[in-house]
């Protein structure tokens, strides 16, 4: 699989993960200043949730990456994510 295609998986999974609709991603995007400014913050504590996850764990660890690379990765999807 394509690196586009890991980050759309991973984008999915989170997406689920979140519980978040199609409306729920139209008022974040109406936000990202206030977002982009806690994104560290965000990103932190996403990416500990996620990890408590069993399917994004075994993600992780099928892909090979440490804690800190998924978490990067994870702030990359985030900032990505807002500027569209």
């Amino acid at each position: 699989m394509s690196f586009e295609g890991e980050l759309k998986k991973i984008s999915e999974i989170t997406k689920s993960y979140l519980m978040l609709t199609d409306e729920d991603i139209q008022r974040i995007r109406k936000i990202k200043n206030v977002l982009l400014e806690n994104s560290e913050e965000i990103v932190s504590g996403t990416v500990g949730s996620l990890l408590s996850c069993e399917i994004a764990l075994e993600f992780v660890k099928k892909a090979n990456l440490t804690e800190e690379q998924a978490k990067k990765l994870f702030k990359h999807w985030f900032l990505t994510f807002l500027e569209d």
